[in-house]
């Protein structure tokens, strides 16, 4: 990762992969059932089945933790599961629950501390970085091309927009077109527009719902077993379980 990365988002899949190097999500979800109860674990398969990795979300610099809590709960509701930001302000690590419902904790979330640090990363993983921007050099959000490149969508804060810095490194800039008095939208507005219309027609391309492979599906479905069991586990019911999940790996690595 790029050194200007300042906060990588929780991964309980992580952990466990770093405790115990080698094994295979797959065979960790032979024994979700220690985790979660079934119907819990059927949701669970349902959201991760249907995720986008390939169209990625950043947000620079918000100023109001209510539009960032907004654009997170887009981001989950449209199946994106990336929404990094970039070039924090100092509300940007802030919660806002009653505007999110909680779809933070189902996200993938890093924070990069420069627009720099954030550009290097995503055209690194073969990105194509389009910034949301009001300058004359752009092109009309729906001819971007979400259905085969890998895309970045940047949204700026809400006073100054994208920054300059952000928009030179974009491979391509793009603008909602406006037909009415307002010149342009709030950006959580903006940022559910334009999030969706990638989304179609990135599902439109790849005729399917997702875009994931399926160990990335299983990696997925493991880290919201794992989020969906710790976050309601008193402490020690969360040691009796680790200690039990940790002896089944053991078992595992054992057998591979």
């Amino acid at each position: 990762m790029s050194s200007g990365l300042g906060h990588r988002s929780r991964s309980w899949l992580r952990a466990l992969q770093a405790a115990r190097p080698g094994i295979s999500p797959m065979l960790l979800l032979q024994d979700k059932e220690l985790l979660c109860s079934r119907e819990r674990l059927e949701l669970i398969q349902h959201v991760a089945s249907r995720r986008l990795q390939g169209l990625a979300c950043v947000v620079e610099g918000l100023y109001d933790v209510g539009n960032m809590a907004a654009v997170q709960r887009t981001c989950d509701a449209l199946g994106i599961h990336r929404c990094d930001i970039a070039n924090p302000s100092r509300h940007s690590k802030e919660n806002h629950r009653g505007v999110s419902k909680g779809s933070d904790k189902w996200l993938s979330q890093d924070v990069f501390q420069t627009p720099t640090a954030c550009a290097q990363y995503y055209k690194q993983q073969g990105f194509t970085i389009a910034a949301a921007t009001l300058a004359t050099d752009t092109i009309p959000l729906d001819q971007l091309n979400a259905g085969q490149d890998k895309l970045c969508l940047v949204f700026g804060n809400e006073a100054e927009g994208v920054s300059d810095e952000m928009v030179a490194l974009a491979d391509v800039n793009f603008q909602i077109p406006m037909h009415g008095f307002v010149e342009s939208l709030n950006v959580s507005v903006a940022a559910g527009v334009a999030l969706h219309t990638a989304a179609t027609q990135r599902r439109r391309a790849i005729a399917s719902i997702s875009d994931q492979s399926a160990l990335e599906q299983a990696e997925l479905e493991l880290e919201y077993t794992l989020r969906s069991a710790f976050q309601v586990w008193s402490g020690d019911l969360k040691d009796v379980t680790l200690r039990r999940l940790g002896n089944r790996l053991d078992e595992l690595a054992a057998g591979q």
